[in-house]
């Protein structure tokens, strides 16, 4: 009855509700979904950065101990 009652009320279809039920499934299955990936790539996305920096951290390091390395070769002779 009360699907009834809006047809004749608004003038639609049962197909426009249907519809319409459809796309406010879709938006509300893309927004959970966004609310699950959008953290985990942020996440995944500064473990990276924070990898590639300790990488180069440790061969700025490696690089100046070879430097003093050589340089107290040079001071030897």
């Amino acid at each position: 009855m009360k699907m009834k009652d809006k047809l004749e009320k608004n003038h639609h279809k049962a197909g426009y509700y249907r519809i319409k039920r459809f796309c406010i499934g879709s938006v509300f299955a893309i927004s959970l979904a966004a609310a699950l990936v959008i953290p985990t790539y942020i996440t995944s996305h500064q473990a990276a950065a924070n990898q590639t920096k300790a990488v180069e951290v440790e061969v700025e390091n490696e690089e100046l101990e070879n430097e003093e390395i050589n340089t107290k070769k040079l001071l030897i002779y």
